[in-house]
């Protein structure tokens, strides 16, 4: 999400759809990324000569059969017309931090109604939220 995490304290805030999203990326082991076509401008900046070449793997191809090395190898190959050939060494790391996708695909037509949440045990649990006593009973103003 783009904006600001809100609390119940945020005027306005609102709840939407998310969930976490843990990314990884997939690195050459050998070659540094100062080595990629165009790129060469970073062998001389400290912070950047010793970054590893970021892979590109072919999604439809690690779709298909779930194997990593063979998606490096099909994802690569536009690479190497460029002269850039991968070492075939590559290791997985994890972009540090969490970040939020929003579920905005794969919905349902109908979503919940009103009283699916706002009612005593409801799907949404307002005291573990964060609310008081007096919040969560305005809250589950749908009765039951």
């Amino acid at each position: 999400m783009a904006f600001e995490t809100a609390t119940m304290n945020t005027p306005g805030a609102k709840i939407y759809p998310v969930r976490a999203l843990t990314q990884v990326m997939l690195f050459d082991k050998k070659l540094k990324m100062w080595q990629a076509p165009g790129m060469a401008f970073l062998k001389d900046d400290p912070a950047m000569a010793q970054f590893p070449l970021l892979l590109a793997p072919n999604r439809e191809v690690y779709n298909k059969a779930g194997n990593v090395k063979a998606a490096l190898d099909a994802g690569m190959k536009p690479y190497e017309a460029m002269g850039l050939k991968w070492s075939c060494d590559w290791t997985a790391m994890q972009v540090p931090g969490t970040s939020y996708i929003s579920v905005s695909h794969g919905v349902q037509k109908v979503g919940l109604s009103c009283n699916a949440c706002h009612t005593k045990g409801g799907v949404m649990d307002f005291k573990a939220l964060g609310f008081g006593p007096e919040q969560v009973k305005q809250l589950q103003w749908g009765g039951g």
